[in-house]
């Protein structure tokens, strides 16, 4: 896409009423992957507890970010983020790949992230994020593997696979490892 195409399909953003209600707007800014990996930094800081679930969806993005509008503003940490990236475009924003394991096809990506500081804050935290996580079960579609809390679901490993790339998967572990020697995802493959 050139820049002029990517001007002319970002216009009606810059037209929208909402816009006129930010607090801080940019559009159509160069720039350079350093000032994106200082901003990235800043949002996900060093020495901090975390707790992250992404997930893949189809779903309207009205209607997630209205179904997690209360759930949001109780966040216990005023440093925890819900993040979503959206295809605006004719194209999915992420789609599956024959060749890839990790192949997913959905309009958005993005989820939570709890992030605070102090251990006596993390019940609090925790319940918060499994709460959004619970909101964010009927429009979830897929997980990303990197990103999903396999530990207190690992269903969820799974989840981050199409089932034709699940199964290919467990092929090659049952020839290659069929005694389970290797990591298998907390249990979400099972030895053969």
């Amino acid at each position: 896409m050139t820049r002029e195409e990517s001007e002319a399909a970002l216009a009606p953003l810059e037209q929208g009423a909402i816009v006129k209600k930010a607090l801080a707007r940019t559009f159509n800014e160069p720039s350079s992957f350093e000032r994106l990996a200082i901003a990235s930094g800043e949002t996900w800081p060093e020495n901090h507890r975390n707790l992250c679930e992404n997930q893949c969806s189809k779903a309207r993005p009205s209607d997630m970010l209205m179904a997690l509008r209360d759930k949001f503003v109780e966040a216990p940490s005023a440093k925890s983020v819900i993040v979503f990236c959206q295809s605006t475009g004719p194209r999915n924003l992420l789609e599956p790949h024959p060749e890839v394991a990790l192949s997913m096809d959905a309009t958005s990506y993005g989820g939570s992230w709890a992030i605070w500081e102090k251990e006596e804050d993390d019940a609090a935290n925790r319940k918060w994020q499994d709460e959004v996580i619970a909101i964010m079960r009927p429009f979830t579609s897929q997980h990303y593997i990197g990103e999903t809390d396999i530990v207190q679901d690992p269903s969820r490993v799974q989840g981050s696979y199409a089932p034709d790339k699940w199964k290919r998967l467990e092929a090659v572990r049952a020839r290659y490892d069929p005694d389970g020697v290797f990591f298998g995802f907390l249990g979400g493959t099972a030895k053969v």
